[in-house]
């Protein structure tokens, strides 16, 4: 289990929160903590830290700071 946090400044309202923990749920990641331009991230191997921001960035986001 690894646990990382992920500066997302579009991330600012309850929609892009929203939009961040479904595209991760899809990853089969279920702990997350969001809070405005910031995400918490719980997951288990073979999920792997570029594959959760690629997914982030699919949606339209950017991830910084990682």
């Amino acid at each position: 289990m690894k646990t990382i946090k992920l500066q997302i400044p579009g991330m600012t309202h309850e929609t892009g929160r929203m939009i961040v923990i479904s595209a991760l749920r899809r990853l089969g990641i279920y702990q997350v903590k969001t809070t405005s331009g910031e995400a918490e991230i719980t997951y288990f191997e073979p999920v792997k830290k570029a594959g959760i921001i690629r997914a982030i960035e699919e949606e339209g986001f950017i991830v910084v700071n990682y």
